[in-house]
């Protein structure tokens, strides 16, 4: 068997593994990056590419300060104390140091503060209205040249020279109610016919991000495997010294001097894990993590006595299960005002804005797989869906799917999708006499600054409107996710840990292969990437002889 010899070898080339790539070569060190996907960049390409990482550079130029014990003062209430302080201080302490070495390597690494996009629970001691997450700036992905056609594809298909970044898309959203959103709109257009006349390609999000990660590992030579996938751990005298590669068909031998960082995805697409682990509920739902993102790394990290923790747990998302099987998340869609989401009682079980995790959990205890998003003509009119401009109509393939539904009446609506009419008629006559005193009384809908984000900033209360201008539509919406949140357990400087808590030397972990920071919960827009980044860059550190 082929053997090479590098320092640091690192599995997964998502936003987790390239940041611990880049901090290993800013600090002297050979590493390897090996990917078992022909894409490089994972679930971080396919996602909103924020990332939240406070008191960085980015936020602070913006007026956006924090101090530590803030951060984890806010990050202990969320987590229900359930996540080690240690590993909260740690991670609140280097996202600063982490973006101001990315700065200062790279030209590339351009970010900009989300304005405005709350917290996910703002009101939470220390949590922030204003938010704590940023995101990379815009990229032409001609840059990357041979590069451009590995980076991983999204499922979610858009025109060549269209992009925006999220602030735009949520202007944008508006386009029949603000002023704001109808120039965002004019804005868009010309610039996706400057784009196209001049032979950009730019994009945003996590597209973005990955394409700027890309070309700072180009610009330092940093190697880069593609189809190379782990097939295990080289474990001696009580370490971890390297890992066998399937490089291409070929075995190869990776000797890691200073250790190995699995940095790859969850089981998002395992069956037999997800039916394992996740509640009964939410096994078979539809995940929106890189379909190559199949729990490789379970296996291999328990031979090893690993431990594994938050295993029952995902980056939950309601979604619309799309004619093509792919998952659309409902991010926006749940904020709008002449809308309510009832299960299969015909009765509200929580607030319709609140944040996806927060949304499904309510879901799964309520004990509904599929619930329904009933809305009135005035709010197809006004307001996006699943990518539908306000507007315009529901696909004829969405009906004839049984993903929508349309009646004249309430009570027609209910006899349609099967729930009890005078249920269903109760819930929003309820809800407009709410709606009439601007408070939803029963579960705060609106309260929050995270609910007003994507609510329409014309009304009193953002996310509260009358119910009742037929004809009616009801979108089925089932559990999705984003991908899975547990795996190996590891300390504050990303070690791995096995079944009785001692350290597994030379083993790291960071990304969806590790139980989040997060917890059961999720702190803002970037939850899943700024950790991912943060703990990369720390186990780069300590496997180069860093400790605090």
């Amino acid at each position: 068997m082929k053997q090479i010899q590098t320092d640091f070898l690192i599995v997964g080339s998502g936003s987790g593994g390239m940041t611990a790539a880049i901090t290993a070569h800013e600090l002297g060190m050979n590493t390897i990056v090996v990917e078992k996907s022909p894409y490089y960049g994972g679930s971080s390409a396919m996602s909103g590419g924020a990332v939240w990482a406070p008191n960085n550079p980015v936020l602070k130029r913006n007026g956006i300060t924090d101090s530590v014990e803030d951060i984890v003062t806010y990050m202990k209430a969320i987590t229900n104390n359930e996540v080690e302080e240690s590993k909260i201080v740690m991670y609140a302490e280097q996202g600063q140091v982490l973006f101001e070495m990315l700065e200062k390597k790279s030209g590339f690494m351009k970010f900009s503060y989300c304005n405005g996009y709350s917290d996910y629970h703002p009101e939470a001691p220390k949590g922030r209205p204003e938010g704590r997450s940023i995101e990379a700036d815009p990229f032409n992905l001609n840059e990357l040249k041979e590069d451009k056609a590995l980076l991983h594809p999204t499922d979610i298909a858009v025109p060549k020279g269209v992009f925006l970044t999220g602030k735009e898309f949520n202007e944008m959203a508006m386009m029949m109610r603000t002023w704001k959103g109808f120039t965002r709109v004019m804005k868009l257009s010309v610039r996706t016919v400057g784009n196209l006349i001049r032979g950009k390609d730019t994009t945003a999000l996590g597209l973005a991000l990955m394409g700027r990660l890309r070309m700072v590992l180009k610009e330092n030579k940093i190697p880069l495997w593609l189809n190379s996938p782990l097939e295990e751990l080289i474990y001696v005298d009580h370490k971890v010294v390297g890992a066998i590669v399937n490089k291409g068909g070929e075995k190869v031998q990776i000797n890691a001097s200073k250790g190995v960082l699995l940095a790859m995805g969850g089981f998002d697409h395992n069956k037999l894990l997800r039916k394992t682990y996740l509640p009964t509920i939410a096994q078979d739902v539809f995940s929106s993590g890189a379909i190559e993102n199949l729990g490789d790394a379970v296996a291999i990290v328990e031979k090893l006595d690993a431990k594994l923790e938050l295993m029952d747990e995902a980056w939950w998302m309601p979604a619309v299960q799309l004619p093509n099987k792919t998952m659309f998340p409902l991010v926006s869609e749940r904020a709008i005002p002449r809308s309510i989401i009832v299960g299969g009682d015909g009765k509200r079980f929580t607030n319709e804005s609140s944040p996806y995790v927060t949304f499904v959990h309510d879901q799964i205890k309520a004990g509904w797989k599929t619930v329904w998003q009933i809305l009135d003509k005035k709010a197809v009119n006004r307001y996006m869906y699943a990518g539908k401009p306000p507007g315009v109509p529901f696909s004829k393939l969405w009906y004839k799917e049984g993903i929508v539904f349309k009646a004249n009446t309430i009570q027609e609506l209910a006899e349609k999708i099967n729930i009890d009419a005078t249920s269903l008629g109760h819930t929003v006559a309820e809800f407009n006499e709410m709606v009439k005193k601007g408070k939803d009384e029963l579960f705060q809908r609106g309260d929050s600054a995270y609910d007003k984000y994507y609510g329409d900033p014309t009304l009193t209360n953002p996310v509260l409107d009358h119910l009742n201008k037929g004809p009616y539509y009801a979108v089925k919406l089932r559990i999705g996710d984003l991908g899975t949140k547990g795996g190996i357990k590891a300390n504050e400087y990303g070690q791995g840990l096995n079944t009785k808590g001692a350290v597994i030397n030379g083993l790291y972990a960071t990304g969806n292969v590790a139980a989040s920071v997060m917890g059961r919960d999720y702190a803002g827009a970037g939850g899943t990437i700024g950790p991912a980044m943060i703990f990369g860059y720390v186990a780069a550190k300590h496997a180069n002889g860093w400790e605090k």
